[in-house]
């Protein structure tokens, strides 16, 4: 029996959707785009179907699931998701030593969440932008949380989000601006943030960025990050 589903937030922001015990959260993908991004956190493909629904009601265009590994997408193609875009998985051993950063990297400050966000929007597509609660849930996502910045004057122009759960890091999101390509500030943070990871007892950490983006996959590799062999898909769901 599928149960009434009823959701706790206002749309646009972030909505809790629950079904007797079945919960799942959605958010708009970012502050650019109009579609919205679903985690599903325990539930049926039925109720993922009608928190899909749900969302198509609010007048949303499509509706993305988070990065999947493969083992765990059976739910959503059962619930009439789609292959959207696939992510390269890369995964660094930190029982190796990292190099010292070329820039100067601090721990950045409560006051600079929204430059951080400025300068993602300067850095990505649309598409791709990490916008104001995507930017919430990658500092949420982990216990212990750290957010590393440089500074270019009076304001960033790159940091990173990084974050720990047991042993296992994780690079959450990295952006350096426009302004301030190819001076090694990404390299900088990438080191960085493997030494925090390293500090707090993490053995690994892992990262993905875009298939496509081969720039920056090649910056990992040369930081002694590897290709894992599967990739992370991005589903998706339209209006029928």
């Amino acid at each position: 029996m599928i149960r009434t589903i009823s959701a706790r937030g206002e749309w646009p922001g972030r909505v809790t959707l629950k079904a007797g015990w079945s919960q799942s959260i959605a958010r708009p993908l970012n502050d650019d785009v109009a579609d919205a991004s679903l985690r599903l956190e325990r539930g049926s493909a039925a109720f993922l179907r009608q928190s899909a629904e749900w969302l198509f009601r609010q007048d949303v265009p499509a509706v993305l699931s988070i990065p999947l590994h493969p083992g765990t997408r059976r739910v959503w193609d059962e619930a009439g998701f789609e292959p959207y875009r696939q992510l390269l998985l890369m995964e660094r051993d930190l029982s190796f030593a990292v190099e010292a950063p070329t820039h100067r990297i601090t721990e950045g400050s409560a006051s600079q969440w929204g430059e951080a966000l400025e300068v993602d929007n300067a850095a990505f597509e649309p598409d791709w932008r990490i916008g104001r609660l995507g930017l919430e849930d990658a500092r949420a996502a982990t216990p212990t949380t750290g957010f590393l910045v440089h500074e270019a004057g009076d304001r960033i122009s790159g940091f990173s989000i990084v974050g720990v759960a047991q042993s296992t890091a994780y690079l959450q999101r990295i952006a350096v601006h426009p302004d301030f390509g190819r001076q090694g500030i990404g390299r900088s943070l990438i080191r960085a943030t493997v030494d925090w990871a390293r500090q707090r007892s993490a053995r690994s950490i892992l990262l993905n960025t875009q298939l496509d983006n081969h720039g920056a996959a090649r910056l990992y590799a040369r930081e002694r990050f590897e290709a894992l062999p599967q990739h992370l898909v991005l589903l998706r769901s339209t209006p029928s």
